[in-house]
Formats: C-alpha cells, sequence, structure tokens
C-alpha cells in the first residue's frame, strides 16, 4: 500500500489537512502511551469546533457508559479514519489511514467504530460483528473490537450500542488484570 510514500508534514498546523488545504482536520486526543485506541469515521461538527475527536454525540456515549463502569475516556487514545470530513481527495483518506496505522502500534485493544472503519481495517460488516473481537491484516494487535456507532441508538435499537459497550468493558477489565 501507498501509505510510506504520503508527505503527510508540509506544514505544523495539525489542523490544516496537508493534501487539500481543509482547515477541519482534528487531530488524535488522549494518552499517547494508552493500551487502548478508538477510531471512529470522520470528525462531526463539534468535533472540528473544539478540535480533539469524540466530544460528539459518539463520545458522549461512549464517556458516559465508560464513566458509570469506573472508567476515564481520557485515558484512552482517540482518533478518526479521516482526518477531516470526508471528500473525493483519496489522499487525504491515505494520510488518515497512514496516522491510525501509526498510532495503532503497540496498543493492546483497538476499538473499530462505525461501518466504515470496521470495513476498511477488516472487510467485516459491523451489523454482523458488533461487539465481537476482529482481526484485521492491516492493524497488529490481538484484540480489535467491531462496535457500531454509538449514536446509532438514537436512530435503532439501543441494544446494539449496549452490547458493544458491555464486550468493551469487559476487555477493559481484562487489560486490568493482565
Amino acid at each position: 500500500m501507498p501509505w510510506d510514500t504520503i508527505e503527510t508534514t508540509n506544514t505544523d498546523d495539525p489542523f490544516i489537512c496537508t493534501v487539500c488545504g481543509s482547515d477541519d482536520c482534528v487531530p488524535p486526543s488522549g494518552n499517547k502511551d494508552s493500551l487502548v485506541l478508538f477510531i471512529g469515521e470522520y470528525p462531526g461538527n463539534e468535533e472540528i469546533i473544539k478540535g480533539r475527536p469524540f466530544i460528539g454525540r459518539t463520545g458522549t456515549i461512549i464517556r458516559n457508559e465508560l464513566i458509570h463502569a469506573g472508567y476515564q475516556f481520557g485515558q484512552y487514545r482517540v482518533m478518526n479514519l479521516w482526518r477531516h470530513p470526508p471528500n473525493d481527495n483519496l489522499k487525504c483518506f491515505e494520510i488518515g489511514v497512514k496516522q491510525c496505522l501509526e498510532e495503532a502500534k503497540n496498543r493492546k485493544l483497538i476499538v473499530l467504530i462505525g461501518s466504515e472503519t470496521v470495513k476498511y481495517f477488516t472487510n467485516k460488516k459491523v451489523s454482523e460483528w458488533n461487539g465481537l473481537l476482529v482481526k484485521s491484516s492491516m492493524l497488529n494487535c490481538d484484540k480489535i473490537l467491531a462496535m457500531v456507532q454509538p449514536a446509532t441508538a438514537f436512530h435503532s435499537s439501543i441494544g446494539e450500542m449496549k452490547f458493544s459497550m458491555q464486550r468493551l468493558i469487559h476487555y477493559l477489565q481484562e487489560l486490568e488484570n493482565e
């Protein structure tokens, strides 16, 4: 894959896309040394305004569920597959992928959130693998959890989201006990 050949830093501003010039990029956030990495699809309006991933509806749901279980979302690393809202420029996407692959190194648990993210990294449908561990030829990690977009609970069954959150908490507990 061509990720190694993509120039990712022709500017010092992490909010400017080096390919298309978009000024609505959202860089990764959270604990760089965390054993857990969350990868979402792309930043929404709230994330773009505040410059941090997972602070909109999806992040709020995950954060609240984790707090309820005794965890702090801020202790984990979070990012999106796309650094800014998707466009037709494949190189913009490739930069996001390259950044995800870099961030994924040395993690014990990677949580892939949303249909596009799960499909890209595993070639599986999140609707069939929600809350289950999946394999990825791109991500070198023993535990990769496929998870529906938590905000889908606003539009469909909350059961899918609850199931994936329960599985996530289970794997976080396993990590604590290692």
